[in-house]
């Protein structure tokens, strides 16, 4: 009997560490997995994006430095100071706002075409096209003209326009400016006021010859205004 005793002891010592140990394993098991974040979120918790994503959703420029198109916008048809807006009545017949002499003396070439057409009651718009110019380049010609000018209205038509970058203009009638963005010359004579346009086959057709476009505007304004 003492004899079994003294066998059954070490065996259960071994059995009560073993399972010390198992126990002490579990601790452990259960820790490491506490500690390491799930690989999915629970619900309702969204998981944070990857860092690429941010960056690319940061709003920081693009290789251009800009999201604003460098491009600028195509010219516009001049409207008349004073009188209603839109034209009617076209007619192929020569324009009497400027001579086809005076507009080849300014653009270099002889007319190619030409529509004139009625502006309100007071007013005229012509579109002329010149398959050739001293601007290496097709032009499109609008000349507009309207003899109910307001000089109050104008002049407060002058003001804003210099505010966003046209300027002013000596020698062309009583007042004038000029806006390079659209190739855009406005003057006034007494009741009498005019706008005279040059636009491209494209926005930027002109960009490379603005002096020489405004140099032709102004020339044609002149002409204009000196004999009205």
């Amino acid at each position: 009997m003492d004899r079994r005793r003294t066998a059954e002891a070490p065996i259960s010592r071994l059995a009560r560490t073993i399972s010390a140990l198992g126990f002490l394993c579990g601790i452990a098991v259960s820790v490491s997995s506490c500690s390491s974040p799930p690989d999915n979120p629970p619900l309702g918790v969204s998981a944070p994006p990857p860092a690429s994503s941010a960056v690319a959703s940061s709003g920081a420029p693009s290789a251009t430095g800009s999201s604003q198109s460098s491009k600028p916008t195509s010219p516009t048809t001049p409207t008349q100071s004073g009188g209603a807006e839109g034209a009617s009545s076209a007619s192929a017949a020569p324009c009497p706002i400027a001579s086809a002499s005076a507009i080849e003396a300014a653009l270099g070439a002889a007319v190619t075409s030409q529509s004139t057409s009625s502006a309100g009651t007071s007013g005229l718009l012509c579109q002329i096209y010149l398959k050739k110019s001293n601007l290496r380049t097709a032009v499109t010609l609008y000349l507009s003209t309207t003899s109910a000018a307001s000089l109050s209205t104008f002049k407060q038509a002058k003001r804003a326009a210099l505010a966003t970058g046209a300027v002013a203009i000596a020698g062309v009638g009583q007042d004038a400016y000029y806006d390079s963005n659209a190739f855009n010359l406005h003057f006034i004579n007494g009741h009498y006021s005019g706008a005279v346009q040059i636009a491209g086959p494209s926005a930027n057709s002109l960009r490379g010859n603005a002096e020489q476009v405004r140099s032709n505007i102004i020339k044609l304004a002149q002409s204009i205004a000196a004999n009205q």
